[in-house]
């Protein structure tokens, strides 16, 4: 069964690191479309940031279910935005998400291209902008509370902080950390990239 663009074997090395694996780990809802990104930072001092980068890039130009742009940050970092295409797709043709996202410098013409160019200059600037939760799949209500402009109470604080009404935020973030969970125990018993295989069937 082909799994990665030009039916090549898909990344990584055998050597089954701690990094590789948390890497993997956190990626693993995003490669199953349970999340649609991932904002990883890698900090310019941090040991062996070369291999780290080639890792996560490799990761995402040769795995064909998602995608990934390294951003510049600042002097200190770079961020390195993982996507499923499909899945953040979804969420940014929904008409509601677009009219949120038009008040935040985005065009309600924008394809999903165009929303990440403007959403990778904006990170570019050296400030995570706030409507990233949108990007990252979080609901819109708890997008806007965090942001402050509506009136729901923040309700409690998982992987986000979540308001109002919890139960669309709860049955994602249980399928987040139910996939997670999986691949953490897959890790402690095949390499790397038997994991990512299984992840990807």
């Amino acid at each position: 069964m082909q799994t990665c663009k030009n039916n090549k074997n898909c990344i990584l090395n055998d050597v089954c690191n701690n990094y590789e694996k948390r890497l993997i780990k956190t990626i693993s809802p995003v490669i199953k479309g349970i999340k649609s990104s991932e904002i990883i930072s890698l900090p310019k001092n941090e040991e062996n940031i070369e291999g780290k980068l080639e890792l996560l890039t490799n990761l995402y130009n040769r795995c064909y279910k998602i995608e990934g742009k390294v951003i510049p940050y600042s002097n200190n970092s770079i961020k390195v935005f993982i996507y499923n295409k499909s899945s953040l797709e979804k969420i940014l043709h929904k008409k509601n998400i677009k009219r949120f996202l038009a008040s935040y410098g985005y065009s309600m013409e924008c394809t999903t291209e165009d929303y990440l160019n403007i959403l990778y200059k904006k990170i570019s600037r050296g400030s995570i902008p706030s409507e990233i939760g949108i990007f990252l799949g979080y609901p819109l209500k708890d997008v806007m509370g965090f942001m402050g402009i509506n009136n729901l109470p923040l309700t409690k604080v998982n992987y986000w902080r979540i308001y109002g009404n919890a139960d669309i935020s709860d049955k994602l973030f249980n399928n987040i950390q139910k996939v997670k969970l999986s691949t953490e125990k897959l890790l402690t018993y095949k390499t790397p990239q038997q994991v990512l295989e299984l992840l990807l069937n």
